[in-house]
C-alpha cells in the first residue's frame, strides 16, 4: 500500500512541476526538480506550444512552419496552375487556397513536407487592390493599333506593337502601319496577333505614280532645295516633292506632276 501511495506522489509532482513549466514565464531555460535532484531542462519559445497566437510571417522570417500553427502571411504570386496562393513562412513555400496574388491573410498550417507546405484560409486582412481602369488582354480582343518596331525573331515579315506594355507581335506588318487585331495567343510576357483589317494609311499597293493619284502619306525628310518648307516622301521607290510639309507630317496628297525620275504633289487633307 505504501508503495502504491509514493508511487502516486511522485507522478502527482512530476506533474504538478509540467504544469508549472508550462504555464509561468520568465527564464526560458526551464528546469523540472524533484528533491534535489534535477530531471530534466526543458527549452521554451512562443513557437514551441501553440496556445493560439498568430505569427507574422510577414516581418519574422527566422521561423518555420509548423502543423497546427496559424501565420499571418503575404501571397507573393499564384500556383502555375492558379489554384492556390503562394505565400512564405520563413523560406518554406506555402501553398494557399482561395486567395488572390498580394492578398494578406490569416492561415493555419495543415500540411509540412521536406521543402513545401499547405495551409487553410482563415480570414483575408487586407484584399489585394484590383486596378479597375485596365483590362486584362486575353485571346480574342481586338485592337486597332500603330506597329512601333520590326520583330526580332522575324523582321521582315512580323511587326510588334504593345497593348497596355504588353508586347504583341503582330504578322505581316512593319512600323508605321496602322491595323485591326486579334489576340490569337496569349503568354504571361507576351502575345501573338493576326491583322484583321488594314488601315488605309498602312502600304500603298505597288502600282504605276501617276497624275491625280492619291495617296496617304508620312513625310520622310525635308527637300534639299527648300528645307524650311517643303518635305520629301517616297512612294514605291519614287521620290515625291511635296510643299508646305514636314517631317513626320501624316497627309494625303494629290498627284499634280509625273516625271521618269520624280514626282510633284499637294496636300488635300
Amino acid at each position: 500500500m505504501k508503495r502504491y501511495i509514493s508511487m502516486f506522489l511522485v507522478l502527482g509532482a512530476t506533474v504538478a512541476a509540467i504544469l508549472y513549466l508550462v504555464f509561468t514565464s520568465g527564464n526560458n531555460n526551464r528546469e523540472i526538480i524533484l528533491g534535489e535532484k534535477v530531471i530534466k531542462k526543458v527549452p521554451i519559445s512562443e513557437t514551441d506550444i501553440n496556445t493560439g497566437q498568430i505569427i507574422d510571417a510577414t516581418q519574422k522570417k527566422d521561423i518555420k512552419a509548423k502543423e497546427g500553427y496559424r501565420y499571418k502571411v503575404y501571397i507573393k504570386e499564384l500556383s502555375r496552375e492558379g489554384t492556390a496562393g503562394i505565400a512564405r513562412i520563413g523560406g518554406m513555400i506555402t501553398f494557399v487556397p482561395n486567395v488572390k496574388k498580394g492578398d494578406v491573410a490569416i492561415v493555419q498550417v495543415t500540411r509540412v513536407s521536406r521543402t513545401t507546405a499547405n495551409a487553410e484560409l482563415i480570414k483575408i486582412v487586407k484584399a489585394a487592390e484590383i486596378k479597375k481602369d485596365k483590362k486584362e488582354v486575353a485571346v480574342g480582343d481586338v485592337y486597332d493599333v500603330t506597329i512601333e518596331q520590326k520583330s526580332r525573331r522575324n523582321p521582315d515579315k512580323d511587326g510588334v506593337a504593345k497593348i497596355d506594355g504588353l508586347v504583341t507581335f503582330v504578322n505581316d506588318t512593319q512600323p508605321g502601319d496602322k491595323v485591326k487585331i486579334r489576340i490569337v495567343e496569349k503568354r504571361d510576357k507576351f502575345a501573338i496577333a493576326q491583322v484583321i483589317e488594314k488601315s488605309a494609311v498602312e502600304k500603298i499597293e505597288k502600282k504605276e505614280v501617276a497624275v491625280g493619284d492619291k495617296y496617304f502619306v508620312t513625310i520622310e525628310q525635308k527637300d534639299r532645295k527648300i528645307p524650311d518648307k517643303d518635305g520629301v516622301v517616297r512612294i514605291n521607290g519614287l521620290v515625291v516633292f511635296v510643299p508646305d510639309t514636314q517631317p513626320g507630317d501624316k497627309v494625303e496628297i494629290l498627284i499634280t506632276e509625273r516625271r521618269p525620275t520624280i514626282a510633284r504633289a499637294k496636300v488635300i487633307k
